[in-house]
């Protein structure tokens, strides 16, 4: 069935909600859905009654942090993390990203604030308003850097700009200064993919699990008669050094399956504390 076929003969919205997201998932590229709600508010901003971080002590050196989302994390991001970076007996920090879809971009930076210790270029937003045909280097570092205060913002920006950079930028608080492993597997997407690969490829992290999600675009909610919100990708998204990862994802340094990932992560630390 196509879309125009789906639209005209759906019996109701909860068969053309399933029916359009099947039909989204055959697009070679991600972040198109629809759904059936009004409430668009920023999704930094969604209030959760279940706890989003889980921060747990796996050994004395060894600080365990699994963050669910990046929708509803930023607070307690803010309240747990320094209390990671200010405990002298932490040598180790897991962070994992697994079945983390994503969310939106202040808690990306609140993580980020507490685990880069210089400037890490993110990567390039290039919009429909920037003429290019694939990486451009050149002509995206002139994109004007962008610190975002929220994901509204970052969707404001790009809906009318050529497109932007994404920096996180040397923070002026304390960061952690040990050894830090990601875990992940398929479903770690959208927002975390960015921070996976920016954090293998610096080798600032070890990443360990699985083969991300590959689903990086930049999306913004669109209402429609005031019962449904049509999720539209408005950039397309290049790493500092040219990757695309939509429908690619980010491979581990260490590939196993990810119910295996945190215990390998302990091998491994626990290895480096016997040497």
């Amino acid at each position: 069935m196509d879309a125009e076929k789906l639209f005209s003969e759906a019996h109701d919205d909860i068969e053309l909600f399933l029916g359009f997201n099947m039909l989204a998932q055959k697009l070679p590229f991600s972040h198109l859905n629809l759904l059936i709600v009004q409430d668009t508010a920023d999704e930094a901003e969604i209030v959760s009654a279940n706890r989003s971080v889980i921060f747990e002590e796996k050994n004395a050196t060894t600080a365990y942090l699994k963050i669910k989302n990046f929708s509803s994390s930023t607070a307690e991001l803010a309240a747990t993390l320094p209390m990671i970076v200010n405990n002298p007996a932490f040598k180790s920090l897991i962070i994992d990203l697994r079945d983390n879809g994503g969310g939106g971009i202040n808690a990306a930076f609140e993580l980020a604030k507490y685990i880069v210790s210089e400037d890490l270029e993110v990567g390039y937003f290039p919009t429909n308003k920037l003429s290019y045909s694939g990486f451009e280097p050149e002509l995206f570092k002139k994109l004007p850097a962008l610190q975002p205060k929220s994901t509204n913002e970052f969707g404001e920006q790009l809906r009318v700009t050529p497109g932007v950079k994404l920096i996180f930028k040397k923070p002026a608080n304390k960061v952690f200064s040990g050894k830090i492993f990601v875990l992940t597997n398929g479903l770690t997407g959208s927002t975390c993919e960015p921070i996976v690969y920016a954090l293998k490829n610096t080798n600032r992290a070890t990443v360990i699990g699985e083969k991300t999600f590959g689903g990086m675009l930049a999306a913004s909610p669109f209402v429609i008669e005031n019962k449904y919100t049509l999720m539209l990708p408005i950039a397309d998204f290049y790493t500092y050094d040219g990757v695309r990862l939509d429908r690619v994802g980010v491979s581990p340094n260490i590939e196993v399956k990810s119910a295996d990932a945190l215990e390998k992560a302990l091998e491994i630390i626990n290895g480096l504390s016997t040497n």
